[in-house]
């Protein structure tokens, strides 16, 4: 199973949505702000794997997004967070594979791609 098969493993939920903008709010906590329809919906991810990718992508660039939704109750209100588990941009890909003099082995989220490397492991 490749990493890309993991985190899309994990996640509950896929769509397609416009990229808007991203932030962020805490420590190693990012806010990313995405058009559903004309409705903006705010999604939230930790870590520095997706910051490269969020940093690429260009406003109105349709995205692909695995998440999950958790909601808890405080005070008799309820708290609802998509969580972004992981992204991709068909746009972003068909580049990356038509250019031929990529040498990074490394892709958007910071996985090892080299052939070789994935043998010796």
């Amino acid at each position: 199973m490749s990493d890309d098969d993991k985190y899309k493993k994990r996640a509950c939920h896929k769509g397609s949505m416009r990229y808007l903008s991203h932030k962020n709010t805490f420590k190693s906590c990012y806010e990313v702000i995405m058009y559903v329809g004309k409705r903006r919906v705010r999604f939230m991810f930790y870590g520095e794997k997706l910051l490269n990718f969020f940093d690429k992508t260009k406003p109105q660039d349709r995205i692909t997004l695995w998440f999950m939704s958790k909601s808890k109750e405080y005070n008799g209100r309820w708290y609802t967070d998509l969580e972004i588990k992981y992204a991709e941009n068909p746009k972003l890909k068909r580049l990356q594979n038509n250019s031929e003099e990529s040498n990074d082995i490394f892709d958007d989220f910071g996985f090892n791609t080299d052939k070789k490397w994935e043998d010796r492991n």
